[in-house]
């Protein structure tokens, strides 16, 4: 782990979340968090196909990055959903996800 981070998508478009990092977030099960996320101070970041993005300072120290589980829609869409903001905005996920993570001083 270093200053910088550096994450690069190859494929998908993704939501990625910051969490506050001084915010007791484990006790929240993978299901909750998939329809709640972690905290009401959470910001979420769209990543359009093909993105780079890039954290350091506060960004980096201050808060948490991950990406939700994402939500399952039933049929006839059968298929698994990020949201971004609130759940009354779904954003379909490709199959699959490919991302480059760089970090370094």
């Amino acid at each position: 782990d270093g200053r910088d981070v550096f994450v690069i998508g190859l494929s998908s478009p993704v939501v990625m979340t910051f969490t506050p990092f001084d915010r007791n977030t484990h006790q929240k099960s993978p299901a909750e968090i998939s329809r709640s996320s972690w905290t009401g101070d959470d910001l979420d970041v769209y990543l359009k196909r093909r993105w780079m993005v890039n954290f350091t300072d506060k960004a980096r120290n201050e808060w948490k990055h991950a990406i939700r589980s994402g939500v399952q829609l039933g049929p006839p869409e059968d298929s698994i959903c990020d949201w971004w903001g609130t759940m009354d905005v779904l954003l379909r996920r490709d199959d699959e996800r490919l991302s480059i993570s760089l970090a370094f001083e």
